[in-house]
């Protein structure tokens, strides 16, 4: 693997997990892969102009930024039409993934009931009743494909490991049994006791 590829998969990674923290509704290793193939491993003009790593178009309901640039989209009988679309704008990887999170929420949630499994949240996103997530459709397999040929499943496996030993919290109560919680990055943790020291509340804030 080169290196944009590595750089690609190491910052995608990061932002996407931390956007899973606060934004609970997708698979990571999903939302990379799809990124992988829509932005062209970060080289297109939407993503370097746009941190719009999975072609999310600006609908009316969007109020932020947007920028116009052409697509393809493919009809129904397999042909391929260009059209000029309005696309979302964002600052940076994380809030991408962030909005990406909440798209699926609201659009697509038989996919977030399923983010535990990444072929079954994949397949969700197109099996909507309603809005499918692409029109290519070959979208899936080329998705799945990026996962097995960057082995993103393994990946984000050693991510998540290396991750919960640097950023866990660990609360252990009069039981002795221990409760884990893993902090997103840039958020710290305050401790409440009630005042007759049987409970801790653990709240996390950012800075």
């Amino acid at each position: 693997m080169n290196e944009l590829k590595e750089n690609f998969l190491n910052k995608s990674i990061e932002a996407a997990h931390q956007a899973s923290l606060l934004v609970p509704t997708f698979n990571v290793v999903i939302a990379v892969a799809q990124s992988v193939l829509e932005s062209g491993w970060g080289t297109s003009l939407l993503s370097t102009e746009a941190n719009n790593l999975k072609g999310v178009k600006a609908g009316s309901s969007w109020a932020g930024e947007t920028l116009d640039l052409p697509t393809k989209e493919q009809n129904r009988d397999g042909s391929w039409r260009t059209e000029v679309a309005r696309w979302r704008k964002y600052p940076n990887w994380q809030a991408a993934f962030e909005d990406y999170g909440k798209l699926v929420e609201r659009v697509y949630p038989d996919a977030a009931a399923k983010r535990g499994n990444s072929l079954q949240f994949l397949n969700g996103l197109l099996d909507n009743v309603g809005y499918k997530y692409a029109t290519d459709l070959s979208y899936v397999d080329k998705v799945w494909n990026i996962v097995v040929q960057n082995n993103l499943l393994e990946r984000y496996a050693k991510y998540l490991d290396a991750k919960v030993k640097r950023n866990v919290f660990v609360v252990i109560d009069s039981s002795g049994k221990e409760t884990a919680f893993e902090i997103p990055e840039g958020y710290s943790v305050v401790q409440r006791f009630t005042p007759d020291g049987d409970k801790t509340y653990v709240h996390i804030r950012k800075g």
